[in-house]
């Protein structure tokens, strides 16, 4: 009499545990599905041919394109990433190569130029400068490219240990101890002290000296995370503008219109990129940066457009390009669960080819959340 309970209850324990496993493969199913749709409708929403190769198109506007070295880097590591999952052939990827080899600065210099339009009806770079940020993007993407397709015939780490010299030769300045924002700005005598505080990916940084074993990229890490400290330490929010100054061994936020917009000394358009350029690392310091910088998103009612270093909304509606990145920054953090949950509805906001920006940085975010 005693052994039917036992049954019974053995047979509903192994039908409660299979249809667990069935929930979560059809919950990874549903997750691989949307990623996979994500990466087609961003490829298909902004890549773009011509006699150079594919380039990731900025001008949300077909008929007049434009590319930059920072959304090049974006393309590649999007198409790497894509490619770590099956979703992106190296044929894709290899377009996009093609296209950042025919804009380099110079045949010794594996620097992008960071703009190319059509001028004279002709397509051709507006100059011969660089911008860091695409090149930090292009080195580790070709890094990426390497283990993702191990047996191709194209030497990816060898293209990305060349531009990581050209980083040290032109970019790199001695005065700071950090990578300028372009070689434009290394020896300028107006520039030079100019930080970007979105160019500090330690993650990258700490996987350039395990492929070079040169030790340069442990001090620009270690640098970068002094200044990025200070930034954070000396602001209530843990918010940190766009751009700032260095002044010997200290640094201060840019002021409006220093360098490109009225929000120059703002949680703008490219310090939202901060928490997606901390995830990841385990160092102790970016952690400690990114969590007050999530702290701070996680006591807002809905994160806004932009913010004052008072914390003060620039715009009053939520934007995927905020958001995005917090995403990434939040997931898997039990502290953050709450950004986290009010982050993904980006994951199904539909690209229709009107924010490259915003899109992009959806797409490398949903690409790597688990």
């Amino acid at each position: 009499m005693r052994k039917k309970p036992l049954i019974v209850w053995s047979l509903l324990t192994i039908a409660i545990l299979i249809y667990i496993g069935i929930l979560l493969l059809s919950i990874k199913s549903n997750d691989d599905k949307l990623k996979k749709e994500v990466y087609r409708d961003w490829h298909d929403s902004y890549v773009m041919k011509n006699e150079y190769g594919s380039f990731v198109n900025t001008s949300n506007d077909p008929k007049k394109p434009i590319a930059l070295s920072e959304s090049q880097g974006y393309g590649m590591l999007i198409t790497a990433l894509a490619g770590d999952l099956g979703y992106a052939k190296e044929s894709d990827f290899k377009a996009l190569v093609s296209y950042y080899e025919a804009f380099k600065i110079a045949d010794d210099n594996y620097l992008m130029e960071w703009k190319q339009t059509t001028k004279e009806k002709k397509w051709q770079s507006e100059d011969h400068n660089s911008a860091t940020d695409g090149d930090l993007d292009i080195a580790y993407a070709l890094f990426r490219a390497s283990k993702v397709w191990p047996d191709s015939k194209e030497d990816y780490s060898g293209k990305a240990k060349n531009i990581l010299e050209s980083l040290k030769e032109h970019v790199y300045s001695e005065k700071t101890g950090v990578l300028s924002v372009g070689n434009w700005a290394t020896e300028s005598k107006l520039y030079w002290n100019l930080f970007r505080p979105s160019d500090v990916t330690p993650y990258y940084f700490d996987s350039f000296y395990r492929k070079t074993k040169d030790p340069i990229w442990l001090d620009i890490n270690q640098k970068s995370l002094d200044y990025l400290e200070i930034l954070s330490d000396n602001n209530e929010h843990g918010l940190i503008p766009d751009f700032a100054w260095i002044d010997s061994d200290k640094v201060v936020p840019a002021k409006a219109k220093d360098v490109a917009t009225k929000n120059d000394g703002d949680y703008a358009y490219n310090a939202l990129r901060i928490p997606l350029r901390l995830a990841y690392s385990d160092n102790p310091r970016a952690t400690k940066i990114k969590n007050k910088l999530l702290t701070f998103f996680s006591e807002q009612q809905q994160v806004k457009a932009g913010y004052t270093l008072k914390g003060e909304p620039l715009e009053d509606y939520p934007s995927i390009s905020y958001s995005a990145p917090l995403l990434l920054a939040a997931v898997g953090q039990d502290e953050f669960s709450g950004i986290y949950a009010d982050s993904r509805w980006v994951m199904y906001e539909p690209i229709d080819g009107s924010n490259y920006y915003g899109d992009s940085l959806k797409a490398m975010s949903v690409l790597v959340v688990e």
